[in-house]
């Protein structure tokens, strides 16, 4: 398989996960439960969670005062 096509397998991962945002949305993945591209699409459906996990924590409110470390 080209790169190109890996590319478009996380592009589809990502875009499906924008279609509800929400990090508890139930995963669709289309391909056969059998092959490498179902991997690596729920592995970077995976990737993309944690990534708006994490920014999502990083923006909530911190009370005045607080410290970050």
């Amino acid at each position: 398989m080209e790169v190109k096509q890996w590319v478009e397998i996380f592009q589809q991962s990502i875009n499906d996960y924008h279609v509800k945002d929400d990090v508890d949305t139930e995963v669709v993945n289309p391909f056969g439960k059998d092959s490498l591209e179902y991997l690596m699409y729920l592995k970077n459906w995976v990737d993309t969670v944690q990534w708006h996990r994490k920014t999502s924590s990083e923006t909530e409110y911190r009370p005045c005062g607080s410290v970050e470390y």
